[in-house]
């Protein structure tokens, strides 16, 4: 009689695209990451999660803070430190900053991930049964706890087949997820390859500054790039400060071969007459993106 295989056991929490960030650009530079939530793990569930050696933790990304109310990341955890007191880092060198400096009574559990990844498709909490009883689980049990799930190899099995994402970085960025300009302009500065391959950023505008240009890159050739961004809808004055943008460049780096790109999510017809305006005198582009973050020349 063939031995019944025991369920695998996996994990909940409710966090925001910029934890998983955090985590992933960690992993990045160290391949591991130590990571503090303020949740214990219930007495009766860590023998079987420390038996397991490896588990998931699936990653709800809440309204509130911007989310789609589904899972939408998972992180892969092959060690963790639990207790109802809180616990310093088990290890400060592979600790985000950011986490270092919060209250040890807020660090109940710390995970070692080793990996995290970003879903090209969103899942559904009811899609989740609970460990004990098989229940679908709620969004209510998130908001002071983890959901203990049944760890289905369907969902695994979907999730591990998805195709990775190019040049490192998770394109599969959803529209609602690109929140604010400076959301975008992040990515292009952390990946400037999405632009252009051999730019290199040599100038970013500060936050509430007023009078510079977004970005201002190098490409490969010595010549200035310089990228105003907008998450919807450019405008013709978008067209023209951009055009503005490219004098002062000029200017600064005594060139005249000095390009400027619009970045945009929304293109109607009145800001490309305004590109065709000034096209005599300055060599602007716009570059649209779509839901998966790809530039599309126009």
């Amino acid at each position: 009689m063939k031995k019944k295989r025991s369920r695998k056991l996996a994990l909940i929490g409710a966090t925001g695209e910029e934890y998983f960030e955090n985590l992933r650009n960690f992993i990045l530079q160290k391949k591991q990451v130590w990571s503090a939530w303020s949740f214990k793990i219930r007495d009766d569930k860590l023998r079987k999660l420390k038996n397991q050696e490896k588990f998931a933790l699936y990653f709800h990304h809440i309204k509130s803070r911007g989310g789609s109310g589904k899972v939408e990341y998972v992180g892969y955890v092959d060690d963790f430190k639990t207790s109802d007191a809180g616990i310093k880092s088990p290890y400060p060198s592979l600790t985000p900053e950011n986490e270092k400096n919060l209250p040890e009574c807020e660090r109940k559990t710390w995970f070692r991930f080793t990996k995290v990844k970003r879903l090209n498709s969103y899942i559904d909490l009811k899609e989740f049964c609970n460990y004990d009883d098989q229940s679908p689980v709620k969004s209510n049990q998130l908001r002071s706890a983890f959901a203990y799930v049944f760890d289905d190899e369907s969902i695994r099995k979907v999730i591990d087949e998805e195709p990775s994402p190019r040049l490192g970085f998770p394109i599969f960025l959803r529209r609602d997820m690109l929140r604010d300009e400076r959301r975008i302009e992040d990515i292009l500065v952390r990946y400037p390859e999405v632009l252009e391959k051999g730019i290199e950023l040599i100038e970013r505008q500060e936050l509430k500054e007023r009078g510079k240009p977004d970005l201002v890159f190098r490409d490969r050739n010595g010549n200035i790039l310089v990228v105003e961004v907008k998450r919807d809808q450019a405008t013709r004055q978008t067209a023209d400060t951009l055009a503005g943008y490219i004098d002062d460049q000029k200017k600064k780096h005594k060139s005249n071969k000095i390009r400027g790109w619009i970045v945009c999510g929304e293109v109607d017809n009145k800001i490309k007459e305004a590109v065709e305006r000034l096209e005599p005198k300055y060599d602007i582009s716009i570059r649209k993106f779509d839901f998966l973050f790809a530039l599309k020349t126009l």
